[in-house]
């Protein structure tokens, strides 16, 4: 239903870019933002998310919880790309686990070439612009939607082949680079890491997929 509706975007498409087409999106070389991210099949949750690509480096501020009936605690993640390590960092109460796992894959932002543009739609109060890309070949459809006037992200949606979903919604974007010392791990947390595997498992691949923000 859901790539059904996704390949009706697209049809009618073309008459609506003729009309009056904006310039291609620009996704800013940094960032930060508070972001609300849900996935097919996991609990919805807010994070501050932290982005730079000159630095390789992306961080996560925010809760996760092990289970439907438990607690959420404090989390922190930060993936650096250059060291080809993403860290998971859990704070509860005085107690600190810290798992490091293999970052695969490249560092990547998203590249709006070949989106068609939708027309203008309003998401909550804010009318934006709204453009779509198909993937073909990796059976993917990526919807994006800008405030019309500032050009800031507002949503995106990422339906796969398996018709599983992501969508990230920015309540707050700050285009601007980052601090270093964000992408940094304290040594007293870094030494209790638990070593990341020399290998790809399906648990790996999940993590990756939930996480590659800006993969289509």
């Amino acid at each position: 239903m859901m790539k059904a509706f996704a390949l009706a975007i697209l049809a009618v498409a073309l008459p609506v870019a003729l009309a009056q087409t904006p310039s291609k999106p620009v996704w800013p070389k940094a960032f930060s933002a508070s972001v609300l991210e849900e996935y097919s099949g996991s609990q919805p949750h807010f994070d501050r998310l932290f982005w730079d690509s000159n630095l390789k480096c992306e961080r996560r501020d925010g809760s996760r919880s092990f289970g439907p009936n438990q607690r959420p605690v404090r989390f922190e993640s930060i993936v650096n790309f250059n060291e080809r390590i993403d860290y998971e960092v859990f704070f509860e109460r005085d107690q600190v686990q810290c798992h490091a796992r293999p970052a695969y894959g490249n560092f990547t932002q998203p590249d709006f070439n070949q989106f068609t543009y939708v027309g203008r739609a309003l998401i909550g109060q804010v009318v934006t612009n709204f453009w779509a890309n198909q993937n073909k070949t990796r059976g993917t459809f990526f919807s994006y939607w800008e405030d019309a006037v500032s050009r800031e992200p507002v949503r995106m949606d990422l339906l796969d082949k398996e018709n599983r979903e992501t969508r990230l919604t920015f309540m707050e974007f700050d285009a601007a680079p980052q601090d270093p010392a964000l992408f940094i791990l304290p040594d007293a947390i870094k030494a209790t890491c638990t070593k990341p595997e020399p290998k790809i498992d399906d648990i790996a691949m999940k993590v990756i997929d939930q996480k590659s923000v800006f993969k289509h």
